[in-house]
């Protein structure tokens, strides 16, 4: 199985490691985590989303896809899907760079990306995502914009990856759509049937899918993830009233909702990690189609990082390495309410 994954923090951290198993200390490698980190645009060079013009995923391209771009050329109506030559404008070149790939064959990975495109460009009307059930749940920050999702958070983790499905849409503030994004994470019940608490299964060391064909798709993880003011049942549609919180326990997410006025609540959207990938299919990137962030999107908001509260905490392998004062592994895993047999057994010191 190919790994993809880049994990949070720009910076190498000292951890503990616990000698629980060959496999879990080799998960604990340190590598930069693409969703808080920019390319150095002034040395970047765009390149189009699609290797080749079939932009209705047909499998070669026809004179059909050279009228789906002239119709977008006509209009001024620019996405970063359409342009051939990645100059951040579309025109009559693009549409001559699409006719002269008439009969090429697109990859696996182009057929895939242009399902995601088809799937989702009704959604560049905010109001049509609104309308099919789509809501934020994060505020809003440099690089994403807000993170869109059907039923945030509420029932989302789990889902395969399936490419002309993206479970979320990255919206700047100005409500134009940026990118997509998919999501795969624990599944929402314990294995016997029961609920986890709070909402998501203990499943540790889990791994980025496959994702797209080839190698060019970045998966990141978060971990401890914390969704402040986000009400699974009523979602707000104003992004300023969530936060996003990383490296968490779930009752220091529960204090965080608290204090955030949100007394009420005893069971915080709290998950244990999940896997990210996003693709910037409406603004051109510069950084590459499947980066972690967007420069240019919502400058001003704060930087993705503001949301790690405890950036010494190691963030691959979250579970055995959060170091929660005067706390182990163990006692991580005893807070979720899910012990492994080896802690039992006193494999690991607590």
């Amino acid at each position: 199985m190919k790994r993809k994954t880049f994990f949070l923090g720009s910076a190498v951290l000292v951890v503990q490691v616990f000698s629980v198993s060959t496999s879990m200390a080799q998960h604990l490698e340190v590598q930069e985590h693409g969703h808080a980190a920019f390319c150095d645009t002034s040395e970047a060079e765009p390149t189009p989303v699609l290797n080749v013009a079939d932009f209705n995923a047909s499998g070669e391209v026809s004179e059909e896809d050279v009228l789906l771009i002239q119709e977008h050329v006509d209009a001024s109506d620019y996405v970063a899907f359409f342009d051939r030559n990645a100059d951040g404008q579309l025109d009559e070149s693009d549409v001559e760079l699409a006719r002269q790939e008439i009969g090429s064959q697109s990859s696996p990975r182009d057929k895939q990306i242009a399902l995601a495109y088809q799937h989702t460009e009704s959604f560049r009307d905010q109001e049509t995502a609104i309308r099919k059930g789509y809501a934020p749940f994060t505020e809003v920050l440099h690089g994403h914009g807000s993170h869109w999702a059907q039923n945030p958070e509420g029932g989302s983790q789990g889902y395969s990856f399936i490419p002309a499905n993206p479970l979320g849409l990255n919206y700047a503030s100005d409500g134009s759509l940026w990118g997509v994004f998919y999501y795969i994470g624990p599944s929402n019940k314990r294995p016997e049937g029961g609920m986890y608490p709070p909402r998501q299964e203990f499943r540790p060391l889990s791994e980025a899918p496959e994702g797209f064909e080839g190698d060019d798709d970045i998966w990141h993880w978060h971990a401890g993830a914390c969704f402040v003011g986000l009400d699974t049942d009523n979602p707000s549609l104003d992004p300023a009233e969530y936060q996003f919180l990383e490296r968490l326990s779930p009752s220091e997410c529960l204090e965080r909702t608290k204090e955030a006025g949100n007394e009420q609540i005893e069971d915080p959207n709290w998950v244990p990690e999940f896997h990210m990938v996003h693709v910037w299919l409406y603004e051109l990137n510069p950084c590459g189609t499947f980066a972690g962030a967007h420069p240019n999107l919502d400058r001003e908001a704060p930087d993705p990082t503001t949301a790690i509260i405890f950036p010494e905490r190691h963030p691959d392998a979250p579970h055995p390495d959060f170091d929660f004062e005067g706390g182990t592994m163990c006692a991580w895993l005893r807070e979720t309410g899910e012990t492994p047999e080896y802690c039992s057994q006193s494999a690991v010191e607590d």
